[in-house]
């Protein structure tokens, strides 16, 4: 085993609904009152960061960190199960600690917010109801403080 494998941090379930998860926002998704508008919210395989691994800064993109900011929402928010009255089916809401060692930099802090039918494996990208989605995303954007404000991009 190399060294640096046995400095990397296993993938840890164990979640306290008050661990804050962090995600990048850009400037363009904040509205008026500096709020995160549900729109900019992807919830199909939606990554954040664990505040037990990282600090908000680390959520920031390294390529442009000035054209980002950070927000963030407590674990606890996010409700185990949605209804989607159209189509009569309940989906399961899951966070899963993913760390990313093959991103550069690596990325212990790595989390997923998950979404599957209930009694069904999770796949990644499968997209569930539209519904469903804005019920979530709805719940993230209520719930999410703006904790690093992204600055505005001026192009020339």
């Amino acid at each position: 085993m190399a060294e640096d494998e046995r400095d990397q941090i296993p993938a840890d379930q164990n979640f306290d609904p008050r661990e804050l998860l962090y995600r990048r926002v850009a400037f363009e998704d904040l509205d008026q009152d500096g709020k995160v508008s549900v729109a900019a919210i992807r919830i199909t395989d939606c990554s954040c960061n664990r505040s037990k691994y990282s600090q908000p800064m680390d959520a920031l993109s390294q390529k442009y960190p000035r054209e980002n900011g950070v927000g963030s929402f407590a674990v606890g928010v996010l409700p185990p199960e949605l209804y989607c009255e159209n189509s009569r089916k309940h989906c399961e809401v899951s966070v899963v600690h993913d760390p990313d060692y093959a991103s550069s930099p690596p990325n212990p802090a790595h989390t997923e917010i998950r979404m599957n039918r209930r009694g069904e494996p999770w796949v990644r990208g499968r997209e569930m109801s539209k519904t469903v989605q804005r019920k979530l995303r709805q719940i993230i954007v209520d719930n999410m403080d703006v904790v690093i404000a992204p600055m505005p991009v001026i192009r020339s």
